[in-house]
């Protein structure tokens, strides 16, 4: 794998970078903005980048130019958007997000931003270029989203906008990232051309409770998670409550051969609620980023909560509202029988 130098361009056409040698051709966004829901009409151009919630939510739109260049379409690989920042609240993803909307840098706002554009290929239909979870946290770095390559070729020889978002419940999850106007720190875009063996995982089958009381041990329990990619791999699992926006449980990386399968185990406490789990499988890139092959979302039921509240409910009645209930459902029940029976005469 070649390594990126971030060295500004002193020629060609404006937002690129000089051409790396062998393998990579690197460009630079010719445009981005950052839009916030607190401040919905205004334009943050030149405000660098958040994406995520703190507070509020924050989105950014960057764009490439995939016109000139002197490679063919054919030639290109794999792709990855490279972003300069740090995580300032943390468990967090970025997503890049497909719009063929146009807009504009210096009027863009969170009230005119364009939607998310879902495109249909032969081996998809989403919306959804690629994500990744692993942002730097300690201090400023580079972190990569690996791109689905159908979206390069839906847009080669034209602009690629993509749309920069995180988790946006309840609960803080964010990171900033240097804008254009940082030079040698800008988004980039990164196509790589040389064909390389490379891993891909796929949760096969996995068994989850339904339902469980306040306090029992939940378990996950991943008979079957491959590496469906031509080379190897490292992988690892985690269990994230989508309400709260925190890690459950993860297991350590582990290694797959390509074609190979194993099996793990999450576990984790039933809190006093409904539980939405998202079960997710991560790869490590070649460049040291953090890819999200497979996602699995569930909900395991409150059972107690589910009883208690028939059981409310059923105690605030009336002595009347009762009978009736238990009349109506007996007069069901045999009006039911008596129909069932009427059918079965000759």
């Amino acid at each position: 794998m070649v390594i990126i130098k971030n060295i500004p361009s002193q020629e060609g056409r404006e937002g690129s970078l000089a051409l790396p040698p062998l393998a990579t051709r690197t460009l630079t966004a010719y445009k981005d903005c950052w839009v916030n829901s607190n401040k919905p009409d205004i334009n943050r151009n030149k405000d660098g980048i958040g994406i995520g919630r703190l507070f509020y939510l924050n989105r950014a739109l960057v764009g490439f130019d995939l016109d000139g260049l002197d490679i063919n379409e054919e030639d290109v690989k794999s792709a990855e958007i490279r972003l300069y920042g740090k995580a300032l609240r943390t468990p967090l993803i970025v997503e890049a997000h497909y719009t063929h909307t146009s807009w504009g840098e210096t009027t863009i706002t969170w009230n005119n931003q364009p939607p998310p554009t879902t495109y249909h290929w032969d081996g998809g239909n989403t919306s959804l270029m690629g994500s990744t979870t692993n942002v730097p946290s300690a201090a400023e770095g580079w972190f990569s989203i690996p791109i689905e390559i159908a979206f390069i070729k839906n847009r080669w020889g034209r602009k690629l906008w993509a749309i920069l978002k995180g988790y946006e419940g309840a609960s803080d999850s964010y990171c900033y990232t240097e804008d254009r106007e940082a030079g040698a720190y800008a988004p980039q875009l990164v196509l790589y051309t040389e064909a390389v063996g490379e891993a891909k995982g796929f949760i096969v089958v996995y068994t989850r409770p339904n339902s469980a009381t306040p306090g029992d041990t939940v378990t996950i329990w991943v008979q079957n998670v491959q590496n469906i990619g031509t080379g190897s791999g490292s992988f690892r699992l985690r269990l994230i409550d989508k309400d709260e926006n925190v890690e459950v449980d993860s297991t350590s990386w582990f290694t797959l051969a390509a074609g190979a399968s194993t099996s793990k185990t999450l576990t984790g406490t039933m809190p006093d609620k409904d539980w939405n789990l998202t079960l997710i499988l991560e790869r490590t890139l070649p460049t040291g980023a953090v890819a999200v092959d497979d996602e699995k979302k569930f909900t395991a039921i409150n059972i107690v909560n589910w009883w208690d509240a028939i059981r409310a409910g059923w105690n605030s009645l009336a002595w009347w509202q009762k009978a009736l209930i238990v009349t109506g459902s007996t007069g069901g029940l045999i009006g039911g029988a008596s129909l069932w029976n009427k059918r079965k005469a000759p």
